[in-house]
């Protein structure tokens, strides 16, 4: 059985946003544990430290890319990054997002709003454009 079967994404470059934790920090311990180079992004730097210490701990490869995807100046920063230092991504999962309905919609603060749409949906399409240039 060669390394390819045991590794199937090894030499692949994967980028998580909100790997800090939750459903973020296990897609990327997975990804990490399939053979990958994990970049770990997200707006704080201490829960993406903690998510590569457990990677690293596990044999994977792991590095910590502050980013905050509401701004695209830092998505593309982290791009350029990963394209200075990796020559790539091969994966990018947007899986940063922040929950904001506690309620009905109509009581929802205008300032909630617009931070849901700013990560939930403008952050998307900021890492989108920003890892395909």
């Amino acid at each position: 059985m060669g390394e390819a079967n045991l590794n199937p994404l090894n030499k692949q470059v994967a980028v998580v946003t909100g790997a800090g934790r939750g459903i973020g920090a296990a897609i990327a311990r997975k990804l990490a544990a399939l053979g990958a180079v994990v970049i770990l992004c997200g707006r704080k730097r201490e829960p993406l430290e903690s998510t590569a210490a457990e990677i690293g701990e596990a044999g994977g490869r792991a590095e910590v890319l502050p980013c905050d995807v509401t701004d695209l100046s830092s998505a593309e920063a982290a791009a350029q990054h990963i394209d200075k230092t990796h020559g790539r991504a091969d994966i990018l999962v947007n899986n940063a997002g922040i929950g904001g309905f506690g309620g009905p919609l109509h009581e929802m603060p205008p300032e909630s709003w617009d931070a849901v749409l700013n990560t939930n949906l403008r952050g998307v399409y900021y890492c989108i454009r920003s890892f395909a240039l």
